[in-house]
């Protein structure tokens, strides 16, 4: 359904695109142009229909779920490996720390986060969010201040980057098991 829809946009848009360019200028023969634009109109409904279809599939919601407790564990694992090492750590290598061990477990949670909304409720995806942002906001604020050689800022926005995703891990499990029972 979601092709057909992308189909049906890519006609009306070429068709609409086709009849304007053979009119004179200033002028617009309405009965032709409509019917190309409410092609495109129906392509968008029967893409959008279908790509919400698609997301709320039940075998992808539990694996993007299943993705989002491996992420969410993995980088406070690691966030935490990283923190625990940061009196030893040169600050203006903590960046390429955190790129190597962060990047894939925030984007891979950011990628699932949609089934929280999709499997429990907005409220719960709001709750998740709030601590998964304000923890991510931190680890780039750390990162940042890795840049810039300002230790003193980049170890104390570690400790709250790591209990923000702590935070974040705690609500997600605590989801997991509501949902378990």
């Amino acid at each position: 359904m979601k092709n057909l829809g992308y189909l049906l946009i890519t006609v009306g848009f070429l068709a609409g695109s086709v009849y304007a360019v053979q009119t004179a200028e200033n002028h617009v023969d309405w009965k032709y142009f409509i019917p190309a634009f409410l092609v495109g109109v129906v392509g968008v409904v029967l893409a959008r229909v279908g790509a919400h279809r698609e997301a709320s599939h039940a075998d992808k919601l539990s694996g993007d779920f299943s993705q989002l407790l491996k992420c969410i564990d993995s980088a406070v694992e690691k966030l935490t490996k990283i923190d625990a090492e940061k009196e030893s750590t040169d600050v203006y290598a903590l960046h390429e720390k955190i790129d190597e061990a962060m990047r894939d477990d925030l984007a891979g949670f950011a990628d699932a986060r949609e089934s929280i909304g999709h499997l429990y409720s907005l409220a719960d995806y709001a709750e998740v969010m709030n601590a998964f942002a304000a923890g991510e906001r931190y680890v780039n604020r750390v990162w940042s201040a890795s840049i810039d050689g300002w230790i003193d800022e980049a170890k104390e926005y570690l400790g709250r980057a790591l209990e923000q995703l702590r935070e974040a891990q705690s609500i997600v499990h605590a989801l997991h098991a509501k949902g378990q029972s």
